[in-house]
């Protein structure tokens, strides 16, 4: 029988209670880099002209991105495919979500038309 060597754990499961479940290891409560977490995710609602609105000001919005990202705030982050009708991005925490849309250029300049942003708690993580 062949051997398959994969690098990816397939399923990683949560080390902190979830409400209704019996968690069968015991919660150290350590949290791992890319074990499971509460992150927030933003979702933008855009205009109809949003590929013409965000051209001046995609530079500024994918900088400020970018510092996230090599912070450690954000995790991932992109537009919707056809049509171009808004994003999502998520970032490691709440706070950081909410300071992000109150600086966004994007946001400032109408090219997202509304957002909100959830709490999502990852239970199978890379």
């Amino acid at each position: 029988m062949a051997s398959v060597s994969n690098t990816r754990t397939a399923f990683r499961p949560c080390n902190r209670p979830v409400p209704g479940y019996n968690h069968p290891r015991p919660l150290d409560g350590t949290i791992r880099r890319w074990g499971c977490a509460t992150l927030a995710i933003l979702f933008y609602d855009y205009v109809p002209d949003a590929a013409e609105r965000r051209a001046p000001h995609r530079p500024a919005h994918l900088a400020m991105l970018t510092e996230l990202h090599e912070a450690g705030k954000l995790r991932l982050a992109g537009a919707y495919a056809d049509p171009l009708d808004g994003a999502a991005i998520v970032f490691s925490d709440r706070a950081t979500a909410e300071r992000f849309v109150e600086r966004d250029p994007y946001v400032a300049n109408g090219v997202v038309s509304s957002y909100r942003i959830r709490d999502w708690n990852v239970v199978i993580d890379e």
